[in-house]
């Protein structure tokens, strides 16, 4: 058995094999931009967006540019939110992500999409 337990370790380490656990994650939004971006995560995880400066909310709908949907694997919104500055930093809003792919957003505020303000 102790010797199963050595070969299984080896192959992990040569395979690189990993079992990642969901996490939370912050992401930054400030004057034209979500930092940081793109991110991966996996399935479970919980993404925290914070408003460092602005008016910013997070629309996984519908992309403000084209007026499209993203078409990600789940629709997800979060309301706008005033933020001073920094030192005023606000939470948008939270997002768990429960079925796996790739997700598009943007800030739908104004023209903040159009200025790079996407992830």
């Amino acid at each position: 058995m102790k010797n199963f337990a050595i070969l299984f370790s080896t192959l992990c380490l040569l395979f690189n094999i990993s079992y990642s656990q969901p996490s939370n994650i912050t992401v930054d939004a400030g004057a034209y931009y979500f930092n940081p971006d793109p991110i991966e995560i996996e399935v479970g995880s919980t993404v925290t967006w914070v408003n460092v400066g602005g008016l910013h909310d997070v629309n996984g709908l519908t992309n403000t540019i084209t007026g499209e949907s993203f078409g990600n694997p789940e629709d997800f919104y979060l309301d706008p939110v005033y933020a001073m500055n920094a030192d005023n930093s606000v939470e948008i809003g939270s997002y768990t992500f429960s079925v796996p792919g790739t997700y598009n957003y943007d800030c739908s505020i104004g023209n903040h999409a159009a200025q790079g303000m996407v992830g």
